[in-house]
């Protein structure tokens, strides 16, 4: 028996050698303590989270290396924007993402927007960031500017560009703006250049617009030049004008000189006018801004000058808004002046004027007075019917 119980106790002894071996085995492949087991069992903190202690606060990564091709940097800052109607809330984000680009990377920055859908916050980033760079190196927005290749989105960009540029270097803005193709929008920029300038600096959008082919757009900006011109130095303006061919705006840009020139200077405007616009639409037009400017402080002058005109359809128009500007201020003042008057056309249009205000302020009976005065027929009708339409209608049984 001893034997056997030997031959036992050898096997009993390698069965547990054997366990322990592979028991070992699995302790190698875990942790070597239970603090680095729970540590391995942790989840990773999410990116952008600092890890100091548990307290530690969540800090937001701003980009500031170059996105992976492809791919845009912004596109978890701009995806993480509520959804919202009011793109106004975006503003602190985009502002702060376009701001946190570095200079150098800005060209770059901008390029991985491109394309955006309109009034998308990439589009709008996109706008932030090319403003920044323009502001800061214009010359190499403009280069990248011209290489865009759709037209659309290409012209828009210039458009910007060449705005931005203004602000700080109008001059350098210019001459870029004319060293560009016509294909690359160069006549809209110079353009829209000029309409920047008119408030401010008017001379320099003649500058510009003189260059311009002729047409709608540049007349308009010469008219509104020179009217602009016209409030700081009106007799350099008119001249300036006067200078112009027919074929260059000048009916235009003479009647712009005048509508302005009458809010410093009533008379000296319309004695211009008179002598300068020629009979038409312009003229008339003209007369109405000086006879609305200078009734408010003189119009009793205002009456001797209409006076003088033919009989015609000026003079019934100037009419019409002198009665109109002088009953505003002062409801007998036109009175006076009509009773004045000799009979004729002067007479009987002032008195239908007149009347049609008289009803208008709910004088039925004075109007109807007054209508009875006007010598022609068929004015004095029509002068009844208008008066009748202020009055309120009859009760009916």
């Amino acid at each position: 028996m001893k034997p056997r119980s030997a031959i036992l106790g050898v096997v009993a002894l390698t069965l547990v050698l054997a366990l322990r071996e592979r028991f070992v085995a699995r302790q190698g492949a875990r942790s070597d303590t239970p603090e680095s087991a729970l540590a391995a069992a942790k989840p990773a903190l999410p990116a952008g989270l600092e890890s100091g202690n548990d307290a530690a606060p969540m800090t937001v990564r701003i980009p500031s290396v170059r996105a992976s091709p492809g791919k845009s940097r912004f596109e978890e800052a701009l995806a993480a924007l509520p959804i919202t109607a009011d793109t106004d809330n975006w503003t602190p984000t985009l502002d702060r993402l376009a701001d946190a680009v570095p200079v150098a990377e800005l060209g770059s920055a901008v390029r991985e927007l491109a394309g955006a859908s309109p009034d998308s916050p990439r589009a709008m980033l996109r706008e932030r960031l090319l403003a920044r760079w323009t502001r800061l190196a214009p010359e190499a927005a403009a280069a990248w500017a011209v290489g865009i290749p759709g037209l659309e989105e290409r012209n828009e960009t210039l458009l910007q560009v060449a705005v931005g540029w203004a602000e700080s270097d109008w001059s350098g803005a210019a001459e870029w703006a004319r060293s560009l193709s016509k294909e690359n929008a160069r006549d809209e920029l110079l353009l829209q250049l000029a309409h920047e300038s008119l408030r401010e600096e008017p001379l320099r959008a003649l500058e510009l617009g003189v260059k311009l082919p002729a047409g709608n757009s540049r007349d308009e900006l010469l008219a509104q030049a020179v009217g602009s011109w016209s409030l700081r130095d009106p007799h350099d303006a008119a001249e300036w004008a006067r200078s112009l061919s027919a074929d260059e705006g000048r009916t235009r840009a003479l009647e712009s000189v005048v509508v302005n020139w009458a809010a410093t200077d009533a008379i000296a405007a319309a004695k211009f006018a008179m002598e300068n616009l020629p009979s038409g639409k312009a003229l008339d037009r003209a007369v109405v801004a000086v006879v609305q400017r200078w009734a408010q402080s003189d119009p009793s002058s205002v009456a001797e000058w209409i006076e003088q005109f033919e009989p015609g359809a000026l003079q019934s128009v100037a009419t019409d808004n002198l009665v109109a500007n002088w009953f505003a201020g002062d409801i007998q003042g036109p009175a006076d002046w009509l009773e004045s008057l000799q009979p004729g056309a002067l007479r009987d249009n002032s008195i239908a004027s007149y009347a049609r205000q008289l009803a208008s302020i709910d004088e039925p009976a004075l109007a109807t007075a007054w209508s009875s005065l006007i010598a022609n027929g068929d004015l004095r009708h029509r002068a009844e019917e208008s008066v009748a339409t202020f009055a309120p209608p009859s009760n009916r049984n």
